[in-house]
């Protein structure tokens, strides 16, 4: 009984270790309307179409990575960008005017 104790707490202690690897980064294009911005943590919200499979159009905030990137966004422009989808984080690049 002692014996098979033991084993069922080591097999719990070794679950309880295990992590779930780690999903690839993948790339969306992202259409939409950039609602506001928020300067100070490089966020912007964007009224967006659908993005792949990935999210269904609606408006929402996406963090922006690179200065440069977030400089060419201004409240009621239309735009075109990518979207990296991590796991489980998430950012714009690649920012453009839409035409």
């Amino acid at each position: 009984m002692r014996t098979l104790t033991l084993v069922a707490m080591a097999a719990v202690l070794v679950s309880c270790g295990e992590r779930k690897p780690a999903r690839a980064e993948r790339t969306c294009e992202v259409r939409g309307e950039v609602i506001r911005l928020d300067p100070q943590v490089r966020t912007a919200v964007v009224k967006h179409e659908k993005i792949c499979d990935w999210m269904e159009a609606m408006s929402m905030e996406f963090p922006v990575r690179k200065q440069d990137d977030f400089d060419l966004l201004k409240p009621g422009e239309k735009i075109v960008a990518t979207v990296h989808i991590g796991d489980p984080a998430f950012w714009l690049s690649d920012v453009h005017p839409s035409k």
